[in-house]
């Protein structure tokens, strides 16, 4: 199995993995794990959240590209010092002085050839050499490859591991590669040889998994050279262990809202801010009634944008924490958040949607209309427009005025197929899928 995320990881990422390679040895799969280990520094799980018995291997990122990102940071802030006295400002739409972008800052030049020549076909890729390698040794006395993907680095090392060794592979994609993710590498020339790298890995694997039935039309459409049958949806889920002994919300005053997972482009705050400024200016929310409570990685943008707009008693910014806790923590929330952006979320569902339906929590959810929100609707739960802050204003003072009258709210209804995505279910349909492949190719020796 080869997952750059994996614990002591607290990315989301690591949560699909971890999960199947939890349940395999109970379908008769034994799973190794090739990871890499985490930059010095980073927040980290405890190691109970590895399975017993799970053999891992780890290989040591090099610091090629942690030296490349403090130097592009440094030359960014040394440029826009500089242009800062030799440009003109301009305005932005809010009025508000701003100097014109130069040098490494996102989008510029300069700081997008240096991530056509760095970032082959990922961030990542510095560990491909010495993983791919490992990987080769570990293949030796493996049967089957699996490789989760973002990032695409590990579907490139599962590539080259399987052009060695014929072993049937798996390509997992947690996330849409080219498809939709263009902007991620801007020159023309580079784009024609990622999607020529990602064609070569999607017609050498054995299966493609998506984790929704959207996605695996979309793959199957922009394959139309492969078979159909290879392209298979593998949803996310949710581990019933996880949810044992949980705390339950206090009727209780301040009313709590909470979103677990990373703050972006994609799943943003964008218009829940305004729409609690709305509400604080109608004098419709009484101080000390609402707690917004945010866990995961955010950008800069978010602390400024509470505290310009005086909603500090509002919220709670927490870095990311182990799971555990994180899942203590929304047990005891009142409310759980899903909140959407533009492009995956008509076409996607993150695994928080399945844990929050287990946790039977109260869902407010601020997505666009799609896959989601239809999912979201045979579970009788309603969603707001996340770009809206008016109806994100009318749906937080309804939920507020409910929970002011009972001091409680009303859970989701469970979906009727929720057993289908337990992660031991979820996992039994991988083991059947690796035992058909082992089978077709005839190399299953060691593992089972």
């Amino acid at each position: 199995m080869i997952a750059y995320h994996f614990p002591p990881s607290l990315l989301v990422g690591r949560i699909r993995t971890v999960k199947f390679s939890k349940y395999l040895p109970q379908f008769s799969w034994q799973p190794v794990v090739l990871t890499c280990q985490p930059p010095p520094g980073t927040p980290c799980d405890p190691h109970h959240e590895i399975p017993p018995g799970t053999e891992v291997h780890r290989i040591g990122q090099d610091n090629f590209h942690p030296w490349l990102t403090a130097g592009a940071a440094t030359a960014r802030t040394i440029i826009g010092r500089a242009m800062g006295f030799l440009r003109p400002t301009r305005s932005d739409r809010s009025g508000r002085q701003s100097p014109g972008t130069l040098g490494l800052g996102r989008g510029s030049t300069l700081s997008t050839w240096l991530r056509t020549l760095t970032f082959w076909p990922d961030s990542q890729c510095t560990w491909i050499p010495a993983a791919a390698r490992k990987a080769l040794a570990l293949a030796r006395s493996c049967d089957a490859i699996y490789s989760s993907g973002n990032p695409w680095s590990d579907h490139t090392i599962a590539w080259r591991v399987r052009e060695f060794t014929s072993l049937p592979w798996i390509m997992d994609y947690r996330d849409p590669w080219m498809i939709s993710g263009l902007e991620q590498y801007p020159f023309s020339l580079q784009r024609r040889l990622i999607e020529h790298l990602e064609h070569r890995c999607v017609a050498t694997s054995d299966r493609v998994l998506q984790t929704t039935d959207p996605r695996t039309r979309m793959y199957q459409e922009a394959y139309p050279d492969q078979s159909k049958d290879k392209f298979i949806t593998l949803a996310n889920g949710f581990d019933p262990d996880d949810f044992e002994d949980l705390p339950s919300p206090k009727p209780e005053f301040p009313m709590t809202m909470t979103y677990l997972g990373t703050l972006g482009p994609d799943r943003s705050t964008a218009a829940l801010i305004p729409a609690l400024t709305l509400l604080r200016q109608r004098n419709q929310i009484k101080s000390g009634e609402l707690r917004v409570r945010l866990i995961g990685r955010n950008t800069p943008e978010y602390p400024k944008a509470i505290e310009q707009t005086g909603l500090s008693d509002m919220f709670d910014l927490v870095p990311p924490m182990p799971r555990h806790i994180a899942l203590a923590a929304l047990a005891r929330s009142h409310v759980a958040l899903l909140l959407g952006g533009p492009r995956f979320e008509k076409i996607a569902i993150p695994t928080k949607f399945y844990e929050y339906l287990a946790m039977k929590k109260p869902i407010l959810a601020l997505i666009p209309k799609g896959h989601m929100s239809a999912k979201l609707e045979t579970a009788g739960v309603g969603y707001v427009d996340f770009l809206d802050a008016e109806q994100i204003a009318d749906a937080i003072l309804g939920i507020l005025k409910e929970f002011r009258r009972r001091k409680c709210l009303d859970p989701p209804k469970p979906l009727p197929e929720m057993a289908q995505y337990s992660r031991k279910h979820l996992t039994g349909r991988l083991a059947s899928l690796l035992n058909e492949i082992a089978l077709i190719d005839g190399k299953c020796q060691h593992g089972r």
